[in-house]
């Protein structure tokens, strides 16, 4: 059990706080970038249907709507794609029918993997 954070890691944490803060924003502006770009493109997909994120950098979308759990979706796309989603499964009974895209990449790779899937997903 960890009851309490070591000076060090406190000293660490103020430095890190008290410093310039502009490439802590710009990286928070480049995700929210990618966060809407894929946000729009995944709802576009026929069958996929995602809330907008407010934390992190995932999306859950539904996929209830093509008929597959998520296990087979990520497994599809991973195969006919290249791209690598978690089953929603993964998560609990409640991840069921989801699956799980990260947007940590850069744009132009969101971009191509997106492109991936909706073609993927206009075979089926």
């Amino acid at each position: 059990m960890i009851t309490s954070t070591n000076t060090f890691a406190q000293w660490g944490a103020v430095t890190a706080l008290k410093g310039n803060q502009e490439p802590s924003r710009a990286m928070v502006g480049e995700f929210q970038k990618r966060r809407d770009y894929v946000y729009e493109a995944i709802n576009k997909i026929p069958g996929f249907r995602c809330p907008k994120p407010d934390g992190a950098f995932y999306l859950f979308p539904s996929i209830k709507e093509t008929g597959m759990d998520g296990f087979r979706m990520a497994e599809m796309l991973l195969e006919k794609a290249g791209v690598a989603t978690v089953a929603g499964e993964c998560f609990g009974k409640k991840g069921a029918g989801h699956i799980r895209i990260s947007y940590s990449n850069s744009l132009d790779n969101l971009r191509a993997a997106v492109e991936k899937i909706e073609s993927v997903m206009s075979e089926i």
